[in-house]
């Protein structure tokens, strides 16, 4: 059996908290920072677009949910007529956009119970393996 004694389970918490704590002190002032996966400036009579930028998240934690494809990306462009930022991931969409011959912006998102339905997303898949180990 497998027993962790209370003296390894507080160095285990320590390192945990030590990690978070440093991880907000890297972003305490940050925006968004991204890990890039594209970056386009050009001039907007090809594309219309001044600027591109597609990115994820930073950080060790986004990287693991980019291994098991859960990530979000976010991507942020500026053409003639409007500054707009877009977010997309399992969880969820969320838009700003800021025309830039007014001085006004829209703001649009939805989110999704994601994490709600992993437990049922597991029990098919155990119940479609006892299926086919039937057979």
């Amino acid at each position: 059996m497998f027993a962790i004694s209370f003296s390894e389970l507080q160095v285990a918490f320590s390192l945990i908290l030590l990690v978070a704590v440093m991880e907000w002190w890297r972003l305490r002032h940050a925006g968004p920072n991204l890990v890039l996966r594209e970056f386009r400036v050009g001039s907007a009579e090809s594309t219309g677009e001044f600027l591109y930028i597609l990115g994820r998240r930073s950080g060790i934690v986004a990287w693991l949910l980019v291994v098991f494809g859960l990530h979000a990306q976010t991507s942020f462009s500026v053409t003639d007529d409007e500054v707009a930022r877009e977010t997309v991931g399992p969880s969820g969409f969320e838009s700003l956009y800021a025309p830039l011959s007014e001085i006004t912006a829209s703001r649009c998102s939805y989110y999704r119970a994601f994490w709600l339905l992993q437990p049922l997303l597991h029990r098919e898949r155990i119940g479609s393996k006892r299926l086919d180990s039937r057979s």
